[in-house]
This record gives C-alpha cells, sequence and structure tokens, in this order.
C-alpha cells in the first residue's frame, strides 16, 4: 500500500492494514501508527486547535464590548462633569466677588432692593392709616345715628369685606 492510501484510505485499507501487521508478525511496520490513524489525530488537534480560536475570539469580543461600556460610562461622565464644573466656577467667581467688594460697595449693590423694601413699609404704612381714618369716621357715623343692632352689624362686616373686594380687583389687575 502507498502512503495515500494509507492516509487516505477507506475502512478496507484499515483492516488490510492490521491484516499485514498480523502477518508482518508485528515487526518494524507495526509500530507505526496507521495513515486513517495519522488522520484522525491531525484532524481531531485542528478540532481543539478551532475550539482555541473561537474561545479567544469570544474572549476578545467581550473584552471589546466592556472597553466600549466603560468608555460609554467615561463619556456620560464627563457630559456631567462639564455642568458641574460650570456651577462650581460661578460659585468661585460670586465666592471672588463678596470678598473683592467692600462693605460700601455692597451696600450700594443692594440700593434696589433696599428702595424696594422702602416702598413695600410705606405702603404698609398708608394701610395703616386709611384704616383708621375709615374705622374713625365709621365709628363716628354708628354713634350719630340710630342704627339697630342688626344694621350696625352690617356696617361693621362690609368693612373687611371692602377691603378683602378691593384687595382681589387689585390682584386681578
Amino acid at each position: 500500500m502507498t502512503d495515500l492510501n494509507l492516509l487516505y484510505g477507506s475502512d478496507d485499507n484499515l483492516m488490510s492494514d492490521q491484516m499485514e501487521r498480523k502477518e508482518n508478525g508485528g515487526g518494524l511496520y507495526s509500530s507505526q501508527i496507521s495513515g486513517q490513524q495519522l488522520h484522525k489525530m491531525a484532524s481531531q488537534n485542528d478540532m481543539v486547535y478551532d475550539d482555541k480560536n473561537q474561545q479567544m475570539q469570544q474572549m476578545q469580543q467581550m473584552q471589546q464590548q466592556m472597553k466600549q461600556q466603560i468608555q460609554q460610562q467615561v463619556q456620560a461622565m464627563q457630559a456631567v462633569n462639564p455642568m458641574q464644573q460650570s456651577v462650581q466656577k460661578k460659585e468661585a467667581v460670586n465666592y471672588q466677588r463678596r470678598n473683592d467688594y467692600s462693605f460700601m460697595d455692597r451696600m450700594n449693590m443692594k440700593r434696589g432692593e433696599v428702595i424696594k423694601l422702602a416702598l413695600f413699609s410705606l405702603v404698609i404704612v398708608l394701610g395703616i392709616s386709611i384704616d383708621r381714618i375709615l374705622t374713625y369716621y365709621l365709628t363716628r357715623y354708628v354713634e350719630d345715628n340710630v342704627l339697630t343692632d342688626f344694621q350696625e352689624l352690617l356696617l361693621r362686616l362690609s368693612y373687611p369685606i371692602a377691603v378683602f373686594l378691593l384687595l382681589w380687583i387689585f390682584k386681578a389687575i
């Protein structure tokens, strides 16, 4: 038999190969491995090698996916960080401004707010003074005229109701 037949032979060749071994009495040829057995061993080695290659490729793919996820997380963190950095910069600038200005400078900067506070307090004083004027004239009217208890009660209730309606009208405008 030729080496090619041994290497690529069929089962018949394997049987004839075994018979030759018996006939030769287990000589030099019997100690050699047959071609089919070599072929089977080579194909098994190829399968093992292919399995290892597939495992390596899968591991590389998993590593690439993990790297991509980490990069996405880093990019997300970097997207959030500029917003935090801008807020921190603004706070630092405000802190420096507070320390850079003198007391008189800060007083001048709050001038508008102080004027609003003064106007608000004047409105309150105006409201109190109008209340006293109306209370005085209302009391005088009740004392000078003879009113029944029910009429006096309605007159005294009309004053807070009128103030409430007046505030509501001003608020609506």
